[in-house]
């Protein structure tokens, strides 16, 4: 069922009504006026949600490629003695674009480890297990662990990251997660 605001309008419609509201305005709504997980869903098209192997599997080619172009233009083109100021400036591009290559990379490793990357599982650790182990991360480990971690993601309490410094500061959050 949508989620309706104080004037019987649905947060939907809402939003294609008027400007968006102001983090504080959004923070300080009821919890009864907030977008359900159903809402949001439906407002996203349905094509996002379908799965594409040659797609997934062409972006996983396409950073090996990038990776590879890179790594061959550094070998074979930057300098490694006598180095001046321009050298250095061309090796900091490099790492640059390498990192935001490698950080493709990254990306589809972990969408494998949150099984996004296929709706086939084999194929997913196919792919995940050696992206991970290339980039010094060993991917069942973190699979497990990363799952821990998303069980209690953006909890203002129990959370592993972004946590108030201690309990004294949980009656500022009363109510955020259904507590009392």
């Amino acid at each position: 069922m949508p989620s309706f605001l104080a004037d019987g309008t649905t947060i939907a419609a809402a939003a294609e009504m008027r400007a968006p509201l102001s983090l504080r305005k959004i923070a300080t709504l009821p919890k009864e006026q907030l977008p359900s997980k159903k809402d949001l869903k439906d407002a996203i098209p349905a094509h996002c949600f379908e799965y594409s192997t040659v797609t997934s599997l062409s972006l996983v080619v396409r950073d090996g490629l990038v990776i590879g172009a890179l790594g061959y233009a550094a070998w074979n083109y930057l300098p490694t003695t006598d180095l001046g100021l321009a050298e250095y400036a061309a090796w900091n591009v490099y790492w640059f674009l390498m990192g935001t290559a490698l950080t493709g990379w990254w990306v589809i490793a972990h969408e494998c480890g949150h099984r996004g990357f296929s709706d086939n599982e084999l194929l997913c650790d196919v792919v995940g297990y050696p992206l991970h182990s290339l980039l010094l991360v060993p991917y069942f480990s973190w699979q497990y662990s990363h799952h821990k971690h998303h069980a209690k993601t953006n909890h203002m309490l129990d959370g592993e990251s972004h946590v108030p410094p201690g309990r004294s500061f949980a009656g500022m959050f009363k109510g955020m997660h259904g507590e009392s």
